[in-house]
């Protein structure tokens, strides 16, 4: 009896409803939480596919930004030589020409997608310092000039870093894209500026008449070479763990060559470095200069590899989601047609057996 009470509220709906209504009401019941279901599958995929989208805006962003590093590097370079020429002056114009196309190309970049990273008001500082350095140069010091280029690799620094974080680059959950971008986010970078600065003190040191250490020198290039070996086998234990991850299996062959040959080169000239630090011998600071400076393009020739599989790897996880997408909402719309076509079927047997009862209640 309480079972009877119970359900007696639904008992009285149905009753109210005629048999087209009654199985509507149920066919809504079945429908509706498949539905709801299929909606969140799809958006739980589409959500997966925006955040790779995401990082690969990262990407477009971060390789037009990729060229402005050694450009102001090797301006930065100009501004410290000890004996400045008219030929060095001649140069210095042609790279600081470059560096505003450079900032135009990226200027382009922002305005399309800089409002999803957030990162309109650090380039604008970057090319409010590059203007404030275009207004003084003909009334700043080359000194000067060298320290604010110093600002400005630092806004160049944290215009990367916020890439990172609004394009969920630094987020990305595989292992292999993850150290990828890794190495070309952080890493790499990294390198390289710690390559420009042993450019800048093998010039320095190479260029003078007293070739000797002093207190200074020693300590930065102790500094410098303990950075760059630690970062050097950090490089190599990120490829490798990307490596080790990569189910599609097209990193090794592509980046090996590459990466080993920039990190051989790096350790031949951290050898020679700690031979400097050892020894206090300053004969070869013009060949460690050169050194550095091959190294420098090799870690972005390896950078542009890297960003490149990246994207590749990124777009292949965004077709693999589209691909389940599609097959689970082939899949819920299949199981949603058999639902229904059986429900019509039920119905028609209901209807086809009332009507076969209330013709014979009549005769």
């Amino acid at each position: 009896m309480k079972i009877i009470n119970f359900f007696q509220p639904a008992i009285s709906l149905i009753n109210k409803l005629k048999y087209p209504q009654k199985f509507l009401l149920i066919s809504c019941i079945f429908i509706i939480p498949l539905s709801l279901m299929m909606y969140l599958l799809v958006s739980e995929v589409q959500s997966l596919i925006d955040f790779a989208a995401q990082e690969k805006l990262g990407n477009i962003y971060l390789r037009p930004l990729r060229q402005l590093y050694p450009k102001v590097y090797q301006a930065q370079l100009l501004m410290a030589k000890p004996n400045f020429s008219p030929e060095d002056q001649t140069q210095l114009e042609k790279i600081t020409a470059e560096i505003t196309d450079q900032i135009k190309i990226l200027n382009e970049i922002d305005k399309t997608i800089g409002k999803k990273l957030l990162t309109t008001e650090l380039f604008q500082d970057i090319k409010d310092s590059w203007r404030t350095l275009q207004d003084n140069q003909k009334f700043w010091s080359l000194q000067t000039k060298k320290v604010y280029s110093y600002i400005i690799l630092e806004q160049i620094n944290q215009l990367r870093f916020q890439v990172g974080d609004q394009s969920n680059l630094i987020l990305d959950p595989d292992l292999d894209t993850y150290y990828l971008m890794d190495a070309t986010l952080l890493k790499l970078p990294e390198i390289s500026k710690i390559l420009a600065d042993i450019r800048l003190i093998s010039q320095d040191i190479s260029q003078r008449q007293q070739q000797e250490l002093t207190q200074k020198e020693y300590w930065e290039i102790t500094t410098i070479s303990g950075l760059l070996n630690d970062y050097n086998e950090k490089l190599k234990r990120t490829f490798e763990v990307s490596f080790n991850h990569n189910s599609v299996g097209n990193l090794r062959p592509k980046l090996t060559e590459d990466l080993n040959l920039l990190t051989d080169n790096i350790k031949n000239l951290n050898n020679g470095l700690s031979d400097v630090i050892r020894t206090g011998d300053t004969t070869q600071m013009q060949q460690y200069f050169t050194d550095a400076e091959i190294n420098i393009e090799q870690s972005w020739i390896l950078w542009d590899k890297t960003i490149d599989e990246l994207d590749v790897l990124l777009q292949h996880r965004i077709d693999g989601f589209l691909h389940r997408q599609i097959f689970l909402s082939i899949l819920v719309l299949i199981t949603l047609l058999m639902v229904i076509y059986l429900f019509i079927g039920f119905y028609q047997s209901v209807m086809q057996t009332v009507n076969g009862l209330s013709s014979a209640s009549q005769k």
